[in-house]
């Protein structure tokens, strides 16, 4: 008896691509939400021409401390806001 060797193949590289596609579409997204998240834990309100006030609500971490600091750095120097 002779022995029959059979081997079947698929390329599946257009489907690694789209999945790799899908995936950084995805990662893309979630960034642009937490950015758009943090901007909005941190709003800076001008009250005038040199007094902006920066509103706190909930927890204060170490990551939003320097969130919160350089919210405040940037509107303080673009509102030229006295310290």
């Amino acid at each position: 008896m002779d022995k029959v060797e059979l081997s079947a193949w698929k390329d599946i590289s257009a489907e690694k691509q789209r999945a790799l596609a899908e995936q950084q579409y995805k990662e893309e997204i979630i960034e642009q939400q937490t950015a758009a998240l943090a901007e909005m834990s941190t709003p800076l309100l001008t009250i005038s021409d040199t007094t902006v006030v920066m509103p706190l609500v909930g927890t204060v971490d170490s990551r939003r401390v320097a969130q919160l600091m350089d919210t405040l750095l940037q509107g303080v120097s673009a509102s030229r806001a006295s310290m």
